[in-house]
């Protein structure tokens, strides 16, 4: 059985604690932790803003390495590779672009690897070793949406293996803005987004005004914008009775596709709360915003067919 475990983001203690609370075993002679009768699946983003990115990381490379864990890739894993990844067709130039912003959002685990080129290396060669999805049985983890034409739309670009790790070809496509690469890795590791019923728009954190939203494709039948996308409660159309874009937009297509998937467990979210709950019989999110003064947590999967709060364990205080 697994036990899902939510975005770490450098948070190593936390992970230290969620594990030993979940009855794993510590071996510190070899960093690893092992479970005679389960297995950890992490949803990806081991790095950023934590500060013990590298302690993270060198676990579960030891938990995959000994068969005790599996993995998929997050939008700050891919990320990485991107910004460590030097672009062939514009020399001295990088596939994401080392611009303060970005710099800022990798500062903890740039800290970390700082003048040791060859550790660097290792750590990103190791992340385009990770799948972008995974699925055994009714199981499906994905880090940021489950979005079955998207899978097959990057086999059959050649921009993923039959394994869902990423090709060659696909990380150098992936990192281009306007190919079909790239908005199909949008989709799957940072969510989709699309533009709202006409004359919709709302005023986002920054004070930009938006007339896109992101969306909630977890919820099968939203009732209201506020359901169907993640929008500040200011927006004044939050509560309308929702409305898709057009009969066939891209929530309805996701949506759709959902109905032949049984359960569905992502992370990237940031969620908020006391006590961590399923989004549907269907759906869990595992991120539960550690990097932010949240929790660690962790879904224990028993193969049951629906999803159920008494599940959900979280990481105790280190």
């Amino acid at each position: 059985m697994y036990d899902i475990i939510g975005d770490t983001h450098g948070h190593y203690d936390e992970l230290h604690a969620l594990l030993l609370g979940m009855g794993y075993a510590y071996d510190a002679a070899t960093h690893n932790f092992s479970h005679p009768t389960r297995k950890a699946l992490f949803v990806g983003d081991f790095i950023d803003a934590g500060r013990q990115n590298l302690k993270v990381i060198s676990l579960v490379q030891n938990m995959m390495a000994s068969g005790a864990a599996k993995a998929v890739m997050g939008n700050h894993d891919y990320n990485a590779v991107h910004y460590a990844m030097e672009d062939p067709d514009r020399p001295g130039e990088f596939m994401r672009r080392h611009s303060a912003d970005n710099a800022h959002q990798h500062s903890e685990f740039l800290n970390e690897v700082a003048g040791n080129p060859a550790l660097y290396q290792s750590i990103t060669d190791w992340v385009k070793t990770l799948p972008v999805y995974f699925a055994d049985g009714d199981l499906h983890v994905v880090h940021a949406c489950w979005d079955g034409d998207a899978i097959a739309g990057l086999k059959t670009i050649g921009a993923i293996n039959a394994d869902g790790t990423i090709t060659p070809q696909g990380w150098i496509e992936g990192g281009r803005k306007g190919t079909v690469a790239f908005r199909l890795f949008e989709t799957l590791l940072k969510g989709p987004e699309e533009h709202l019923a006409p004359g919709l728009e709302f005023t986002d954190a920054y004070g930009r005004k938006r007339t896109k939203g992101r969306i909630k494709w977890w919820n099968e039948n939203p009732q209201t914008y506020r359901e169907a996308y993640s929008i500040p409660p200011s927006a004044k159309f939050a509560d309308d009775p929702y409305t898709p874009a057009s009969p066939h937009s891209e929530a309805t297509r996701i949506r759709d596709g959902l109905r032949s998937v049984a359960l569905v467990a992502f992370g990237h979210y940031w969620m908020h709360g006391r006590i961590p709950t399923p989004l549907s019989d269907h759906a869990i999110c595992v991120d539960w915003s550690v990097a932010k003064g949240g929790m660690l947590a962790a879904y224990r999967y028993d193969r049951e067919k629906t999803f159920t709060a008494a599940n959900f364990y979280i990481a105790p205080k280190p």
